[in-house]
């Protein structure tokens, strides 16, 4: 997987992690009609550091951004493109 670039808003480190629609439903039953249009798993990514706008919490799974069904290198590819600042 190719190099990410960090957090747009705050410099961060990125995080990419893979979502298992089972445990996301678990984990969050106000969203079951929603996800169940989802796939069985996804990619998903964010930010480590807290208080971020995209703060992704490794430990809750909480997911603030992002959701590429396809594969992890689309998701950094996704992420890695933006406009300069």
């Amino acid at each position: 997987m190719e190099n990410l670039k960090p957090c747009p808003f705050c410099g961060g480190k990125a995080v990419i992690k893979k979502a298992i629609k089972a445990d996301v439903m678990k984990k969050y039953p106000q969203y079951i009609e929603k996800l169940k249009s989802y796939p069985e798993s996804w990619i998903t990514m964010g930010c480590n550091t807290p208080g971020c706008i995209l703060f992704y919490d490794t430990h809750n799974g909480t997911i603030k951004l992002g959701f590429y069904p396809d594969s992890e290198e689309a998701a950094a590819e996704a992420w890695n493109k933006r406009a300069p600042v």
